[in-house]
Order: C-alpha cells, then sequence, then structure tokens
C-alpha cells in the first residue's frame, strides 16, 4: 500500500513539473529577450553545436534560455539545418522567429576593396586589417603550390590574380586558414570569371599568361589615365620587339619589397641583384608586379599599334607625352622640367625621381651645366636610353616579408642574352621625373565590356577599409 501512495505521489509531482514547464516553455514562445528592439550581429561559426549556439543566443540577450531553444529547435526538427555565418538579429523577436532567421535567412556580408595595382602583401595587409585574413596565412596560402594548382595558376605565387574588386564576403568571428581560403578562393575565382571573355575558348598558356599578367601589371603601375593603357602597354611592346630594355621603375619598386620606402636610388637602378630590375635585365620582370585591373589587362591582350618608344609625364600625376626618338623625348622631358622649374642633377645615392623613358644626364661643367644624351636605340652596339615612362610614385609600400620571384623563366633566350646596360653608369644619377600615384577605383572596372574582338594577341616575339556590413 505504501509502494503505491509513493507511486501516485511520484506521478503527481512529475505532472505538476510538467504543468510548470509547459507553462515556462508557453512564455517562453511567445516572449521576446527584450522587449525593445535592437539590432545585434550573431556568429554561429562552422562546426558549431546547438548548446553553444544557443548559450551564446542567450549571453548576447537574444533569448531569454538557452534550454527551452535547444528544445524549440529538437522539437522543430531544425538541429542539422543552422546555417554557418553571421546574422542581423533583433532583441524583440520571439525564439521561433530567431530560430528561423538561423535556419534561412540570408547571412551578413561585409564590403571590403581592394583597388588596382596592389601588390599580394599589400592585398593581404588589406584584408587582414579589414578582419578576413590573418595575414600568415594569407602568404602561406597564396605560396601553396597544391591551392595554386587547384586555381589554376602555373606560377609560384597568386600574384597578378587577386583580381582589383568590391567584394561582399562573409567576415569569420575568428579568421583562420579555412577561413583565408574561402576568401582568397573568391578573389581568384573573380580573376578567372572577369578575364574570360579575353582568353576566347581556352585559356592561355603559362607562358602567355605570364606575358600577358607581367605587362599589364607593369601598365597598371605606370599610368592611371584610362584612354592611355593600350598606348603604354604599345610602347612596351614595341621595346619588347626591338629588344630594348624596360627601364621600367615599378618592376625595381617590387623587387625592394619591404626594403623600399618610397626613394627610389641610383643604388637601386644598378643593383644586379634585383631579378626585378629592368634596367639590369632585358625583358620582361620575373613575374607580375601587382595584380592589375581588368583594364590593363584588356591593354596588354590588345595593345595599341603604334611606334612610339618613350614617354613622360606632360604634369605630376597627369597625362603623358609619347615619343618615337630619343630627341623627341629629351625635349619632352625639358618640357616637363621648365613646367616644374626644376633642372638640378640629383647627387649619386641620393633619392632619384622618377621619369619617363630616356634620359637626360645634367652634368657641371665649368661654369654652366652641360646635357648630355645617351646613343639613340638605333644603333644595337651602343647602350641602349632608358625606357620606361614615369611610375605612378609608390610612397611608403606596406612592410612585405619577402617577394617570391616565379622559378619559371619568363623571357625568351633572346632577352636573357642581351642585358642592356645603365647609361652612363658613372656619372650622376639621371633626372627622374616623379608622377604621384593615382589608381581608378575599383568600380571603375565594374562594367562587363563588349566582347569586341578582346582575344588574345601576342607579338611575335614573346618575352617570355573599414568594412561595412551588407545584406545582399
Amino acid at each position: 500500500m505504501k509502494k503505491l501512495i509513493n507511486f501516485f505521489l511520484l506521478i503527481l509531482i512529475l505532472g505538476i513539473m510538467a504543468t510548470v514547464v509547459g507553462q515556462e516553455a508557453y512564455v517562453f514562445l511567445g516572449t521576446p529577450a527584450q522587449k525593445t528592439s535592437e539590432k545585434r550581429f550573431f556568429d554561429v561559426e562552422h562546426g558549431a553545436n546547438l548548446k553553444t549556439i544557443a548559450t551564446r543566443l542567450e549571453e548576447q540577450g537574444l533569448v531569454r534560455n538557452a534550454t527551452y531553444f535547444v528544445l524549440l529547435t529538437r522539437f522543430s526538427s531544425m538541429q542539422n539545418r543552422l546555417q554557418a555565418g553571421r546574422f542581423s538579429l533583433d532583441t524583440a523577436w520571439k525564439p521561433e522567429q530567431v530560430l528561423k532567421e538561423l535556419v534561412s535567412g540570408q547571412p551578413v556580408l561585409d564590403k571590403v576593396t581592394l583597388r588596382e595595382g596592389l601588390t599580394w602583401w599589400q592585398a593581404g595587409k588589406a584584408l587582414e586589417n579589414a578582419g578576413f585574413v590573418r595575414f600568415e596565412d594569407f602568404k602561406k596560402l597564396i605560396h601553396d603550390p597544391e591551392f595554386l594548382r587547384f586555381h589554376g595558376i602555373p606560377f609560384a605565387n597568386a600574384e597578378g590574380f587577386l583580381m582589383p574588386d568590391t567584394y561582399l564576403l562573409k567576415k569569420p568571428e575568428k579568421p583562420d586558414y579555412d577561413s583565408t581560403k574561402v576568401t582568397v578562393s573568391r578573389l581568384i575565382d573573380t580573376f578567372w570569371r572577369r578575364t574570360a571573355h579575353l582568353w576566347g575558348d581556352s585559356k592561355p598558356d603559362a607562358k602567355q599568361l605570364r606575358y600577358i599578367l607581367t605587362l599589364a601589371s607593369i601598365v597598371e603601375k605606370e599610368t592611371a589615365v584610362a584612354d592611355e593603357r593600350p598606348r603604354v602597354a604599345g610602347v612596351y611592346k614595341n621595346r619588347l620587339d626591338k629588344n630594348i630594355a624596360l627601364y621600367a621603375d615599378p618592376t625595381i619598386i617590387y623587387g625592394l619589397g619591404e626594403r623600399f620606402d618610397g626613394n627610389l636610388r641610383r643604388s637601386h637602378l644598378e643593383d644586379a641583384a634585383n631579378p626585378y630590375n629592368t634596367y639590369r635585365h632585358a625583358g620582361l620582370p620575373p613575374g607580375p608586379i601587382c595584380s592589375p585591373g581588368k583594364a590593363s589587362l584588356e591593354a596588354a591582350v590588345r595593345p595599341e599599334k603604334h611606334d612610339y618608344l618613350y614617354f613622360v609625364a606632360i604634369t605630376d600625376g597627369g597625362r603623358h607625352a609619347f615619343s618615337r626618338t630619343l630627341t623627341e623625348h629629351n625635349n619632352a622631358v625639358k618640357d616637363y622640367l621648365q613646367n616644374r622649374k626644376k633642372a638640378a642633377a640629383t647627387p649619386q645615392d641620393l633619392p632619384v625621381e622618377q621619369t619617363g623613358a630616356g634620359t637626360i644626364v645634367p652634368q657641371t661643367s665649368g661654369t654652366g651645366t652641360e646635357t648630355s644624351v645617351p646613343p639613340t636605340p638605333e644603333s644595337p652596339e651602343k647602350t641602349q636610353p632608358a625606357a620606361s615612362a614615369p611610375t605612378k610614385k609608390d610612397s611608403k609600400v606596406p612592410a612585405a616579408t619577402s617577394v617570391t620571384p616565379a622559378s619559371e623563366a619568363t623571357q625568351s633566350p633572346k632577352f636573357e642574352t642581351r642585358p642592356a646596360p645603365l647609361a652612363h653608369p658613372e656619372k650622376s644619377s639621371s633626372l627622374r621625373v616623379p608622377v604621384q600615384q593615382q589608381s581608378a577605383p575599383a568600380a571603375a572596372d565594374s562594367q562587363q565590356p563588349e566582347a569586341d574582338n578582346l582575344r588574345l594577341t601576342l607579338p611575335q616575339q614573346q618575352p617570355d577599409v573599414s568594412t561595412t556590413p551588407q545584406t545582399p
């Protein structure tokens, strides 16, 4: 009899408890976490379990009771349908609305812009500062041979493939190697998608791709004027065809990496140990020197046909004057110097300013200044003049751990066997004409041009952020 009484007491207690729980559960379902509405971002990490998610919802004031939220999710058979990502939730929502958003809502995306002309380490730092990657993970990933092969990159790193654009990305709560892989994959996928119209039916081989990307990256750094890019590309194509050294200052700067302090010096121009020194090494440098925008890529694929070999700034940061002969070019340089009211020689190994193609070397002789002009390019036996135009002068380059040259040869044997020496290496440095660095906004390349015969055409002699959350 006593056992029977205890059994009924247990049943009664359980019934009372069930009633209380049921009432609490009913109140939980019908009551938001707060009476006032307040938007809060909530991150669900990949692999997070239901209990962890519910606990964090309660801690952030988005539900009143984590245990009841777990029961609600399981009763609704939603425990395996929770999405990873960042969600915009409201403290005035009831638990069922919170669960519905985590299951079927659109994750919040953050906006980040990578402008044209960034080196891989500049892009990595920008993404790290925006909270999308850790720089060390980024650096390791873009040099990972397996990752590069998966994305169709036949080079030693992903320089040139980090497509400039404005991106909407999921920002991880704590960036790691896996989340970095997702972000970088998006940049490279965008490159192949945005350049598909350039390749036609098939992608270029490694040699063609290196030529196009390297030339495009130099064009990107040399001019910010959109309609000049095909003409600048044509100048470099002409010089490559004639086996004239490029003399492109941005390539030297790239090779210096973190050592570059914003001043290009005479010693830098003479440094043959820098594989990107196009004053000392003929042909194109080993690989791209930045990730160019789509307009520069198009210019490299379809350069303007002309007979220009030189160009120099007309005014700082503006358009350029193009010349066919060294005499024309020297006159253009003089015009620029007159515009600047500056024609003094720079002492050796002091910072030199960046210039146009060709060289004018003022020397103090007697009571006046004598202008010494290097030999013309028509004589292959003579020293070739400086080749490149004024660069968009890099200010201080963000610290780079190292610059890894591509392992494959870029130039054909012709270009490798005939390096062009500096003009007058024993004399004071050339006047280098500065051009303020400008980069067109990434949005400038956002419009997809018509595929009007933009197809791969190579020369006959081929050398080798503050972020803003967005909801779609």
